[in-house]
């Protein structure tokens, strides 16, 4: 029976990524998640009102042309580790911009259950999961 449920809980997040992730399955380390995807301004606001901040990309880096394998991801290991499995495979904002043409913000995803995070042209206004890390 607890398998079952265990399955059932798997099977709720992953076809509701959006859905609230319990404060207790959060990976450590994190102290906020958004009900609602956000835009860039919201999602820095909704951190600051919970005392934290998004995460950034490349060990603190304003702004970022790339992220290699071994980019440094806060929260989630380095560009190439596995995917945390208590997290939905969805984007989340990043307190790190892109260095490219436009003012453009990096976000965390996965791809192929590894941390991929890129500089996908996500505009600001985009709207995205959010997860935050304390100050």
């Amino acid at each position: 029976m607890r398998n079952f449920a265990r399955l059932l809980v798997i099977a709720l997040i992953l076809s509701c990524p959006a859905a609230v992730i319990a404060k207790e399955a959060l990976p450590s380390g994190f102290v906020a998640v958004s009900e609602t995807k956000m835009n860039l301004t919201a999602a820095q606001k909704f951190c600051a009102e919970k005392g934290g901040r998004l995460p950034y990309v490349g060990g603190g880096a304003d702004a970022l042309s790339e992220t290699p394998p071994g980019t440094p991801v806060e929260g989630f290991g380095v560009v190439g580790d596995p995917w945390p499995d208590s997290l939905p495979k969805v984007y989340y904002w990043t307190g790190t911009g892109s260095t490219l043409g436009k003012k453009f913000a990096y976000v965390i995803t996965s791809s192929r259950n590894k941390v991929d995070a890129i500089s996908s042209g996500a505009d600001p206004d985009d709207k995205e999961n959010v997860l935050c890390l304390p100050k």
